[in-house]
C-alpha cells in the first residue's frame, strides 16, 4: 500500500482543488495538491515538500481531516488529507495543468479522483476553512451525547466536538487572519462555531470589542451551553463599567 498525503488548503470559503497533469494516470482529474510519502519522510514533511514542488509554497499542516483507503486498478493508497495553511511563497502552477479556488457548494462542477469521493461527501456539509477543521475534530458518540443533552439544539447543527479540543483550536484561530470575519459571519451553521464565538470572545482583552461582540452575538445564543462559556477576561477589569 503507498502512502499519499494530500493538503486542504482554504481561503476562507474556497478551497484549493488541482488539476492533474494531461500524462499522468487519472489525467485531467481534479485532486487536492500532494504526493507519496518518500521512505525516511514523515508525513507533514511529505506534504510540505509535495506543496513546495507543485506549487511553490511553503504550507503548515495542522490536524488530519480524513484519512482513508482506496483501491485503483493501478494501485492501493492510504490517503491522508490535512487541514493546511499557506504561511509562504506565491501560488504558482508548476506541476498541474490548472489549479483553482472552488466553494462547496461547485464541487459538483468538477470531476474529482474516484479516491476523494468520501471527502467531498463530507466537504459538502461546510461552508468555510473553521468548519472543515472543526468537523476533523468531531467525534460521532459524543456528537450522539452532546445532542441528548441539549434536546432543543437540532442534531444536524451539532458536530461533536469535544471542549478542550475546541479550545486548543480556538487558542491558536485567535491568532489567524481570518478571525475577526469569522467573529462577524452571523449566525453560525454549527453548535461548534457558537462555541467557538464564545470562547474567542471570552478570551478578548479589550473591553469595548468585548462589548460590541457580545452585543452581536447574544441574540443568537440559544442553548445553556454556549451560555456557560460566555465568561468575558476583559470584564474582570471593569466592575464599575458593568453595573452601569
Amino acid at each position: 500500500m503507498t502512502e499519499v498525503v494530500a493538503a486542504l488548503i482554504w481561503d476562507h470559503d474556497r478551497f484549493l482543488a488541482c488539476q492533474r497533469p494531461a500524462h499522468k494516470a487519472r489525467g485531467l482529474l481534479w485532486e487536492f495538491v500532494g504526493g507519496k510519502v518518500e521512505p525516511g519522510e514523515s508525513r507533514e514533511d511529505a506534504l510540505i515538500r509535495e506543496c513546495r514542488e507543485e506549487l511553490g509554497v511553503t504550507i503548515a499542516p495542522g490536524t488530519v481531516f480524513m484519512e482513508l483507503i482506496h483501491e485503483y486498478p493501478d494501485i492501493t493508497i492510504r490517503l491522508i488529507l490535512y487541514n493546511a495553511v499557506i504561511v509562504g511563497g506565491d501560488l504558482r502552477k508548476i506541476e498541474h495543468n490548472d489549479i483553482r479556488w472552488i466553494t462547496t457548494g461547485e464541487i459538483d462542477q468538477y470531476t474529482f479522483c474516484p479516491a476523494d469521493k468520501d471527502i467531498l461527501s463530507v466537504l459538502k456539509r461546510v461552508d468555510n476553512g473553521v468548519q472543515a477543521q472543526l468537523c476533523s475534530l468531531a467525534d460521532s458518540e459524543y456528537q450522539q451525547f452532546q445532542s441528548k443533552l441539549m434536546p432543543t439544539v437540532p442534531e444536524d447543527k451539532i458536530l461533536g466536538v469535544r471542549i478542550p479540543l475546541l479550545r486548543n483550536f480556538a487558542k491558536k484561530y485567535a491568532q489567524h487572519g481570518s478571525c475577526k470575519a469569522f467573529l462577524r459571519t452571523l449566525p453560525h451553521k454549527y453548535y461548534e462555531e457558537d462555541n467557538l464565538q464564545a470562547i474567542l470572545i471570552s478570551g478578548m482583552k479589550d473591553y469595548a470589542t468585548t462589548v460590541s461582540c457580545l452585543n452581536q452575538f447574544l441574540p443568537y445564543v440559544d442553548n445553556w451551553a454556549t451560555c456557560d462559556m460566555l465568561s468575558p477576561k476583559s470584564f474582570i477589569a471593569c466592575p464599575d463599567d458593568l453595573e452601569n
